[in-house]
């Protein structure tokens, strides 16, 4: 992964990447918000799994819960295993050379055209519609996504808890003409 201070770079947060180009602004997804909250979910499970046997068995010494040690011990142990899991593909999706990004939006304003990675247009930049909204379908309304629509497609280019950070964004989108 790149440095923060990365030529070019406007904003960060979560996979999501806007860039500002010669031609316009590139507005890159890496596809870790699911990987990242699932990784965090599965250790996060695992760990208070198996501190809270040791916790318990210090607390109730006895063959009663002595039978359940080891049934506890291995579902914390299987759940901090797929966590680890869950990082490893993480941190291949944080790692990945820019080019290989399948969900790379580029906004072309000498063209004044949204195109794919590929230089499809998928829309003008006069029928592309930018929102922010709330994001209650993953954080309950903690992080804003600022959404792109046009005729035919939707996608949340960037998501955040900061509210700067989403401010600039839009603003970085109604500079490139959006």
């Amino acid at each position: 992964m790149r440095g923060k201070n990365e030529p070019g770079l406007c904003e960060r947060s979560w996979g999501y990447e806007v860039r500002a180009v010669e031609s316009g602004l590139v507005l890159v997804d890496r596809k870790l918000w699911g990987v990242g909250y699932g990784a965090a979910a599965l250790a996060g499970s695992g760990g208070i799994l198996a501190v809270g046997t040791f916790v318990a068995l210090g607390a109730s010494p006895g063959a009663d819960a002595a039978a359940e040690v080891p049934i506890h011990l291995g579902l914390g142990a299987i759940l901090l295993a797929a966590g680890g899991l869950f990082y490893r593909v993480y941190r291949h999706r944080r790692d990945r050379p820019e080019s290989e990004l399948a969900g790379t939006l580029v906004v072309d304003t000498e063209d004044g055209a949204l195109k794919d990675k590929a230089g499809l247009v998928l829309a003008r930049l006069e029928d592309v519609r930018v929102f922010a909204r709330a994001d209650f379908a993953w954080t309950r309304g903690v992080a804003e996504v600022v959404c792109l629509r046009w005729p035919g497609g939707r996608r949340v280019v960037f998501r955040s808890t900061s509210r700067t950070r989403i401010a600039s964004v839009v603003a970085a989108l109604a500079d490139a003409g959006l």
